[in-house]
């Protein structure tokens, strides 16, 4: 086997619920998104807050999990 023979997986993909972790300082918030494309670990993907109809770009952090890129303030 050689490293070409392998191929990344995607970790998020397109329809999934995701669990986004917003932090600020101390402030921990997790709010389930909706991923709008596919992902792999350390990838930014495009999500979708349902209730809002929001969409944000963040960091595929594990399966089903994604962290924000930056401050959850405005």
């Amino acid at each position: 086997m050689r490293l070409s023979d392998l191929t990344p997986v995607n970790i998020i993909r397109k329809g999934d619920n995701v669990q986004l972790v917003l932090r600020a300082g101390a402030l921990e918030i997790t709010v389930t998104m909706l991923a709008l494309e596919d992902a792999r670990m350390d990838q930014r993907v495009l999500l979708l807050n349902p209730e809002s109809g929001d969409e944000i770009q963040a960091v595929a952090a594990g399966i089903g999990r994604a962290r924000s890129l930056g401050s959850a303030a405005k």
